[in-house]
């Protein structure tokens, strides 16, 4: 049971890395619909956060312990069960699709938690998805390495300014700022998974940086990844975010892929992105849910 530690250093170790590349082969070879992470979301997740990695690896899957819940790759009944019993009582994370994994909690003496925040999964096809539109001025493009991408990220994801719905809106500092560093987003651009071309970005009229995303491309099994997605305060309400996965739709058609997925929040607590998506075209194909022990 590897437990590795990706904080804010700027040199990620041998073994660091090849726990992370593990995880994301690992992903990348048993995914089929309905799997909650992608080879670049979990890279994105992992190597932006400055929490300890802990991590089982098995011989088909792995179990990953994260701040709120365990998330598990298990596609036989030896596996999910050697993940239960690691997880030693911490809420488990069940995709709808995995049916296996949700007879095994279920067995292990879990239920269900209502009311838990969840994502959904939403899907588009690559083939005659719409051609982004949005107001005059707006410049889609691939990322060059003159861009602020930090900058832009950091003002897309300041936490007093995310859209919470007002009802569920956590207290934040005003000056709380996001916790993306520069070394992070090094340790991103190092990932095997990562493309220049598709870090994306939407520049202004002005020339400033409106909005960006990362789309991960998985070449083997043609699946695209949409994490993060941000749009600047100052220019949210007129449709960038939807415009921008759009155009991440054609940009990952380009690069051969065929079909994206985003994991919004799917909860009352922060419905926005999702809204953005479904109207941009996208499809709901399914949820998670969480998983407590009695």
């Amino acid at each position: 049971m590897p437990t590795v530690c990706l904080c804010e250093n700027p040199q990620v170790t041998l073994e660091q890395q090849k726990v992370l590349r593990q995880m994301q082969r690992t992903a990348s070879e048993l995914w089929a619909p309905g799997r909650r992470w992608t080879p670049g979301e979990i890279a994105w997740s992992i190597l932006t956060s400055s929490e300890e990695l802990d991590v089982m690896l098995l011989d088909e899957g792995w179990a990953w312990r994260q701040d709120d819940c365990v998330s598990i790759l298990a596609t036989n009944q030896k596996t999910a069960r050697a993940a239960i019993e690691w997880a030693a009582s911490s809420q488990i994370e069940v995709p709808d699709s995995d049916l296996l994994l949700a007879k095994e909690v279920r067995r292990a003496g879990y239920t269900e938690v209502e009311n838990a925040p969840f994502n959904v999964e939403v899907r588009a096809p690559v083939a005659e998805f719409p051609t982004p539109k949005v107001a005059d001025g707006y410049i889609f493009r691939s990322s060059q390495a003159s861009d602020d991408l930090l900058g832009v990220h950091q003002s897309s994801w300041r936490p007093s300014e995310l859209t919470f719905a007002d009802a569920y809106r956590p207290s934040f500092s005003e000056n709380e700022a996001s916790p993306l560093t520069k070394s992070m987003l090094n340790a991103v651009e190092a990932n095997d998974f990562y493309r220049r071309e598709l870090h994306v970005v939407v520049e202004a009229p002005d020339s400033t940086l409106a909005a960006s995303c990362i789309v991960w491309l998985d070449a083997r099994t043609g699946v695209s990844s949409i994490e993060p997605l941000g749009v600047v305060p100052e220019h949210r309400r007129i449709g960038l975010a939807g415009a921008l996965s759009q155009y991440a739709v054609r940009a990952a058609r380009h690069l051969g892929g065929h079909e994206v997925i985003i994991h919004p929040r799917g909860d009352v607590a922060y419905p926005a992105p999702r809204g953005a998506y479904l109207r941009a075209g996208f499809e709901t194909e399914g949820r998670t849910r969480a998983f407590t022990k009695n």
